[in-house]
């Protein structure tokens, strides 16, 4: 089983792609904002709630199968709750830039729902005409089996992170 997924896509325009497979598998959605030091967490209910969290601050997002009650959890990574998390980082776009979107399983022992879903969504970015696969430089098996979003990636300089801008990201010639 797969436990990374890395497309290049916006994040508004992922979270709109996949949503029905969210809602048909019983996930959830959190958007982990940072200011200074101050993390804050939020339940994303649809794209508009979404798109009003996406900004400077924003930081990760996360997909759930059970519900995260910040009373009871002090983050998604705790051993008594990451099996039910997934980790996603990235996709940020500008005009001329687009980030890589990461998913990860956070625990190498995830519960059935996390496995199904991640399963699920890897079935559907590989038959999804929309949906490429292959990045330059392909001297490893993270490049290779990179997906990317035929229509976001147009006239966009790619990166793995905006935060290191070392080498840009090409799509791989099949």
């Amino acid at each position: 089983m797969a436990s990374l997924i890395n497309i290049l896509i916006p994040v508004a325009t992922f979270y709109s792609n996949i949503e029905h497979l969210v809602n048909g598998s019983g996930m959830h959605w959190y958007i982990e904002t940072l200011e200074d030091e101050e993390h804050t967490i939020v339940k994303i209910e649809n794209t508009q709630h979404l798109l009003q969290h996406l900004d400077a601050r924003y930081h990760t997002l996360y997909l759930t199968s059970e519900v995260f009650d910040v009373a009871l959890q002090d983050s998604f990574y705790d051993d008594d709750y990451c099996i039910h998390a997934i980790e996603v980082q990235g996709g940020r776009t500008t005009g001329t830039e687009l980030e890589n979107l990461g998913l990860r399983i956070i625990s190498k022992t995830p519960d059935k729902q996390v496995r199904s879903f991640f399963n699920k969504l890897g079935r559907h970015l590989k038959n999804d005409a929309a949906y490429g696969i292959g990045l330059e430089p392909s001297s490893s098996p993270l490049y290779r089996n990179a997906y990317y979003c035929r229509e976001s990636i147009k006239g966009k300089k790619l990166w793995f992170d905006f935060k290191r801008k070392i080498t840009p990201l090409t799509v791989a010639v099949t």
